[in-house]
C-alpha cells in the first residue's frame, strides 16, 4: 500500500475522529512486512 492509499484509508475511516478528544501525545507507526517473509518464519 502506498502513502497515497494510506491517506484515503485514514480519511474513509475517520480515524481523527477517535482521538479528536484525546490531548496526549500520539506516536503513529507505520509496519510494513512481506508475506513471502513472514510464511518462512
Amino acid at each position: 500500500m502506498n502513502a497515497d492509499a494510506v491517506a484515503a484509508q485514514i480519511k474513509k475511516r475517520n480515524y481523527p475522529a477517535a482521538i479528536k478528544e484525546f490531548g496526549g501525545e500520539i506516536l503513529l507507526v507505520g509496519i510494513n512486512y512481506d508475506i513471502l517473509d513472514i510464511m518462512s518464519w
